[in-house]
């Protein structure tokens, strides 16, 4: 039976953490970066008049018009998918952005075709309810906990720990995270008559 990787979408296979700040810094006349924003929510790093509305960056048009595929992640997961995995997107998104998030999809990992896509695409306020093995995530709370997958964390400023979480793999990058799958594979074939789950 092929293993199932869940895989986020936003600053995981798509540039939109980075192109949010791009498009705030001019609407507000800030110079906000990526390493600045030391907690997931961006909100509480920009200027106290755009806290508020701040989520409407998330839907508004020019950012989703400039984001773009993460080096790598294109090639790695055709390669995953070739190699017999499994793959399922889930993300904690707007309802509103479903669609755009399936259409960006499409277009940018056409190997998978237009019909898997769609029925591999799910929203999770708490991804620790879905049932996987591999999760490759950048959401540090989505990645720890009672769940039944091994956490592959995507580097980032706002996802730092000094605590020692089991079944945890931090990677900088989707060469990594290809290197990380298939020793979690050799692990979880070397013991498949013992209990490693998380």
């Amino acid at each position: 039976m092929p293993l199932t990787i869940m895989v986020d979408i936003d600053g995981i296979l798509n540039t939109l953490d980075t192109t949010v700040l791009e498009v705030y810094n001019e609407d507000s006349g800030d110079n906000l970066h990526p390493e600045d924003v030391t907690e997931y929510h961006i909100e509480k790093f920009v200027k106290p008049e755009y806290r508020e509305n701040f989520k409407n960056y998330f839907l508004d048009k020019r950012v989703w018009r400039r984001i773009e595929v993460v080096k790598y992640a294109c090639e790695v997961l055709n390669k995953l998918w070739d190699e017999g995995y499994n793959l399922i997107f889930v993300t904690k998104t707007e309802c509103e952005n479903m669609v755009k998030k399936r259409n960006w999809l499409n277009r940018n990992f056409p190997f998978m075709g237009a019909d898997n896509i769609r029925k591999r695409l799910y929203s999770a306020p708490k991804k620790q309810l879905i049932r996987a093995d591999i999760a490759i995530d950048d959401g540090l709370f989505n990645l720890v906990g009672d769940r039944t997958y091994y956490s592959i964390c995507f580097d980032k400023p706002y996802n730092q720990t000094d605590e020692l979480i089991p079944c945890f793999t931090r990677v900088y990058d989707w060469l990594g995270a290809y290197t990380a799958v298939h020793e979690i594979t050799d692990l979880l074939k070397e013991n498949e008559n013992d209990d490693v789950s998380p």
